[in-house]
């Protein structure tokens, strides 16, 4: 393979790692200032809504290393691309989440996805770039997670405030 092909083909992988990346992150904090519009749509209290936020990062923190370790055995961008599905599926279902238990419940399906996202794309960027371009690749990926999060708040408020809090999932 020729260095102009091996140089798109490790821009591509680097675009699809940082935006898997990026969605994880973004849904790690753009519930939180939905939590008003999400308790009272759902006559809930807020102890329970704290809840839609907590599954989601305890169940990326406990899953991160063992699906690291699944996506050894099985290949890490197949896993990767699995966490992309179940992420994708779940966020759909927590837009249609009809009470708050289940919410709750597709967060943590939510956070099985964005677990096997980021436990396997350091993995994928140490499998797929020379020595010479790794720290870069690792600093995108890091640079798309602080973004994430920055832009999951923004998002949260604008999105619940003109559109809906369900559409924070969409």
């Amino acid at each position: 393979m020729n260095s102009g092909s091996s140089s798109v083909n490790e821009n591509l992988i680097l675009a699809v790692i940082v935006i898997g990346t990026l969605m994880a992150s973004v849904d790690s904090t753009i519930v939180l200032l939905a939590f008003p519009a999400i308790t009272q749509a759902l006559h809930s209290n807020i102890s329970t809504i704290i809840w839609v936020i907590l599954i989601y990062m305890i169940v990326v923190a406990v899953f991160s290393t063992q699906f690291g370790r699944i996506g050894d055995i099985y290949g890490r961008a197949k896993m990767f691309n699995t966490g992309f599905a179940v992420f994708t599926v779940a966020s759909f279902l927590c837009g249609i989440a009809p009470t708050d238990k289940l919410l709750i419940s597709f967060r943590a399906v939510q956070a099985v996805g964005g677990a096997l996202i980021s436990s396997n794309s350091s993995a994928i960027i140490a499998d797929t770039f020379p020595r010479n371009k790794i720290g870069r690749a690792y600093g995108f990926t890091s640079m798309s997670w602080n973004i994430g999060a920055l832009l999951g708040i923004i998002l949260g408020g604008v999105i619940t405030t003109f559109i809906g809090y369900r559409y924070i999932f969409f």
